[in-house]
């Protein structure tokens, strides 16, 4: 009984030693970010006025082109109509399995277009087709099959510096399906400048 008291008194120190050692380290960050924040929020805020100023896409880094690939023609496909629609002023690019492939033997290096060509299966070559055509024009890649909710001039909710642009579809850290990844992110809708590194 002693010696089980006795340990239980050791556990509950390390425990509450622990505890406080993270709480004294987030009290440190929270007066660090108190005291830093104000004056980097009033710096942007006067910078880019992001609160007052609507900024026009093509100010961006990322060109209003956008991006789709499936059989057929994008007159066959219901919601192409949405994205047109929704951004009257964008460069809308279909491509066809033709379409895509000669895309990629002009702008691509014989060895990226040979392993293009060799991939099995037509879902295949539609996923590497997606990063090299956005690699190339730049833009707003997504799937023949999603609606656009929303202009995509407004997707980047003002920050006028934005070169890439990705969802989160699902984090298995704050609940939802179980997928692939514990943070995997959305490859069916995405957005990028010209030659992004991520895509290189």
């Amino acid at each position: 009984m002693t010696n089980n008291y006795y340990v239980n008194i050791k556990q509950f120190t390390d425990y509450t030693g622990r505890t406080l050692a993270v709480c004294l380290w987030c009290i440190i960050f929270l007066c660090y970010f108190a005291f830093t924040f104000p004056k980097f929020f009033t710096t942007t805020t006067a910078t880019h006025n992001l609160r007052t100023t609507t900024r026009k896409y093509n100010q961006l880094n990322i060109p209003q082109n956008i991006i789709q690939t499936g059989l057929y023609s994008s007159t066959h496909w219901y919601y192409t109509k949405s994205w047109k629609q929704l951004n009257p002023n964008a460069s809308y690019y279909f491509f066809n399995d033709g379409e895509a492939a000669n895309f990629v033997h002009k702008h691509m290096p014989p060895d990226i277009a040979s392993i293009y060509d060799i991939l099995p299966f037509a879902v295949l070559k539609a996923d590497f087709f997606r990063y090299i055509a956005t690699y190339i024009l730049g833009g707003v890649y997504s799937d023949i099959d999603t609606e656009c909710l929303q202009p995509i001039n407004v997707w980047t909710d003002n920050y006028t510096n934005a070169s890439f642009i990705v969802g989160v579809e699902g984090d298995t850290a704050i609940g939802g399906a179980i997928l692939a990844r514990k943070l995997q992110l959305c490859q069916w809708t995405f957005a990028a400048k010209p030659k992004h590194p991520i895509l290189k």
